[in-house]
């Protein structure tokens, strides 16, 4: 950058280009800053009120009262913690009409949080909100009510976990716990269903197994009918010339 001429006067038409690119970029990082900022604040003010919305608070008392319920009705005190999710099950497999209100109160509860970690996923809301939405503190207490009740029902379902309470964990450092599923604790009923879940999953694994391995067996015979299209090739027909596959080649297919 020339501030000072060749006859040592000041440049001023190189200094007010500067300044006036300095200053544009200023703006333009504050108009950004400025403009993001009103487009998360109606998102924030939006996810605050449908947290506070009845509805929400209303599934919160009502898994922590089911929570507490099944704990003072269990004897050992070993599995007071987790009792709530076991006789969720049994009653979700009765369609008992408390089955599935708790049902719903946990559908309502995961379906909030999932919407808010695609907004954070997306970059929809900045991390700096994290502290807020959905805070630490409400984040541990949902992890605590929530997850054994769908860990425990995907497992008996052969399904696989739902990483959205692994994104939460992450996000405020929380410890993991272990929820497996305990098959003693289960009714007879509930362990024929996971006995034939297991099997019906074990045989779409197997399926898929060999799906995959008939795929890469045509890919090889495919690789294997080329090598030998090239191999007449080179030869030129009279089969004079044969092209020899190299040792490692062969082994692969």
């Amino acid at each position: 950058m020339v501030v000072f001429s060749c006859c040592g006067r000041v440049n001023w038409g190189m200094i007010a280009t500067w300044v006036t690119l300095v200053t544009t970029v200023i703006f333009n990082v504050q108009f950004y800053a400025i403009y993001r900022n009103m487009q998360q604040g109606p998102l924030f003010n939006t996810l605050l009120t449908e947290y506070s919305d009845p509805g929400i608070l209303e599934a919160l008392d009502l898994l922590e009262d089911f929570q507490a319920q099944s704990a003072r009705l269990t004897e050992r005190e070993e599995d007071r913690e987790l009792q709530y999710a076991y006789d969720f099950l049994e009653l979700l497999a009765t369609a008992d009409p408390r089955g599935k209100e708790i049902d719903h109160a946990r559908r309502k509860l995961i379906s909030w949080y999932s919407k808010v970690r695609l907004f954070f996923e997306f970059d929809l809301l900045s991390s700096a909100y994290l502290h807020v939405i959905p805070g630490r503190s409400r984040t541990s207490f949902f992890l605590w009510i929530v997850e054994p009740l769908d860990r425990l029902s995907r497992a008996l379902d052969q399904r696989l976990p739902n990483q959205m309470f692994d994104f939460f964990r992450e996000q405020y450092n929380l410890g993991a716990r272990s929820l497996e599923l305990d098959h003693t604790r289960l009714s007879p009923a509930l362990k024929a269903r996971a006995e034939s879940r297991a099997i019906v999953a074990a045989n779409l694994r197997t399926e898929i197994d060999h799906e995959k391995n008939r795929l890469e067996a045509k890919e090889g015979d495919e690789a294997t009918s080329t090598l030998e299209g090239t191999s007449e090739f080179v030869g030129g027909g009279g089969g004079s010339a044969r092209y020899e596959k190299p040792p490692n080649l062969q082994e692969d297919l």
